[in-house]
């Protein structure tokens, strides 16, 4: 007798269950590991900026994440053997990717100057036949102090770091296929090698907090794994282009998230609340009723605005 077929899984339930458990690591010794990710990631970052074609036609490259590979990569570069830039972050190692995504050249980076990572992509490349002498290593952005950005060597320490590190990109991409109900046209979100973070921009309509009938609100939902403003990670759902805003105007948010209102306005969740949970499914569906009360909130936010301009 034939077997029954199961039952259907939606996209969103198969998003929570391939949420990944956080907290396996103390905070504290995500840092170091952080730091030296966001120093390398200008690697493929400078690739991407000054050799694909897209950039070279005056356009702003982003960078795109890679669950599989646990990669961050940027776009492609040479035409008869196409190759793309990334960094694995769950062993610090620089990557170069075939046409077809999968992985041709690498260097872990421990033990090497971040001169000598250049130097190695570089030779790699000429020997594609791909012209580098565009290649720019100056960072057009603030960067993080560390040594490694002084020209110290990278030093790997404690693979299972960087594995929780990636859990966070992996993570959120699955928030963000919960979030799209699957419906993604292209790739699901960017990253950022500025920031360092990962997210996806987001119409949400003011007639309802996931969509409805009144004008488009611009929000941007994503991780960052910590920076300048918050030394942990942190999850996010802020208002696209617009600045900070008066505290005056933020009402008390619950569920163990905090409004940031300087520079840029948005809800903030640090990753401390999530990890409380030991189940994957909690932290999952605490991580989605923060978002969801996130944008109600924002929409307020942005009705009280428009209602007073």
């Amino acid at each position: 007798m034939a077997s029954r077929p199961g039952p259907a899984v939606s996209r969103e339930t198969s998003a929570m269950n391939q949420w990944r458990r956080l907290g396996a690591v103390e905070f504290i010794h995500l840092i170091d590991a952080r730091l030296q990710l966001h120093h390398a990631l200008q690697i493929p970052g400078a690739i991407n900026r000054t050799l694909t074609a897209y950039a070279v036609a005056g356009n702003k490259p982003i960078l795109r994440w890679d669950s599989r590979l646990a990669a961050i990569y940027g776009k492609i570069i040479g035409e008869e053997k196409p190759v793309m830039a990334a960094l694995r972050l769950t062993d610090l190692t620089l990557l170069l990717l075939d046409g077809r995504q999968n992985v041709a050249h690498e260097l872990h980076l421990d033990e090497l100057t971040i001169g000598e990572a250049y130097s190695w992509i570089e030779q790699q490349l000429e020997l594609l036949d791909i012209d580098v002498t565009e290649l720019s290593v100056d960072v057009p952005h603030e960067m993080p102090i560390h040594p490694a950005g002084e020209g110290e060597m990278f030093v790997f320490k404690n693979s299972l770091t960087y594995r929780e590190l990636a859990k966070y990109w992996t993570n959120t991409e699955q928030l963000l296929l919960h979030l799209t109900q699957g419906r993604v046209e292209g790739r699901i979100g960017r990253c950022s090698a500025e920031r360092f973070d990962y997210s996806r921009l987001f119409k949400i309509k003011t007639g309802d907090a996931l969509g409805g009938e009144g004008d488009p609100v611009l929000m941007r939902i994503g991780m960052c794994p910590g920076d300048a403003d918050y030394a942990i990670p942190y999850f996010y759902v802020a208002l696209e282009g617009e600045g900070g805003t008066s505290r005056d105007d933020l009402t008390e948010l619950g569920l163990g998230g905090i409004w940031h209102a300087e520079g840029w306005t948005g809800a903030v969740l640090g990753a401390e609340t999530i990890v409380r949970y030991n189940n994957a499914v909690e932290q999952f569906n605490h991580l989605v009723a923060f978002v969801k009360l996130s944008i109600k909130e924002l929409l307020v936010l942005c009705e009280k605005r428009a209602k007073y301009s």
